[in-house]
């Protein structure tokens, strides 16, 4: 699920992490017959700099509802723009979840050549559905051009290093 984070309201980290927390990955995975795993982050643990974050926002629907509380959208009304070639079920528990903290989510499936052009080239989205599954494409997360929109001076830095540095290791440890 990818988020817009370069408009509102999901610019506000308060919101993503909101909607992060009001999502129960472990029902999620169980809903696909347990055919997956929680990550907590975008990188496979079978990629350099991995890190098991699952517990950073883990769900928690009533902090989900405070943060929302907090950054002034208790009653928001989202759109997921997903290829129209997706199964739609993980959808239906995601915005049954995002429901009971105060979201209303409206999917709206599209051609992926469609797809490509209003989310990945336009950014003209609020959230995504769409597989992440390329190796070693950690930089993406680190482009504020990338449609993502996330822009973050420090994960930028240290991106840099981690493709500047000559030791594995250190590479690693700045991804």
């Amino acid at each position: 699920l990818a988020y817009n984070s370069a408009k509102a309201p999901l610019d506000d980290p308060r919101v993503r992490t909101a909607l992060s927390r009001a999502i129960d990955s472990a029902s999620l995975i169980a809903s696909q017959n347990g055919d997956g795993k929680a990550l907590g982050g975008p990188i496979t643990e079978l990629e350099p700099g991995y890190a098991d974050l699952t517990a950073v926002n883990a769900y928690d629907p009533q902090a989900a509802r405070d943060l929302l509380r907090e950054a002034g959208q208790e009653n928001l009304n989202l759109t997921i723009t997903v290829p129209n070639h997706y199964d739609t079920a993980p959808l239906d528990l995601i915005k049954s979840q995002l429901a009971d903290v105060g979201v209303t989510i409206t999917v709206k499936p599209v051609e992926f050549a469609e797809w490509i052009d209003r989310v990945y080239v336009d950014h003209a989205y609020q959230l995504s559905y769409v597989d992440h599954a390329e190796a070693r494409d950690f930089g993406n997360y680190a482009d504020p051009g990338y449609y993502f929109g996330y822009d973050d001076a420090e994960v930028q830095a240290l991106y840099a290093q981690a493709m500047t540095t000559t030791s594995p290791a250190e590479e690693d440890g700045l991804l």
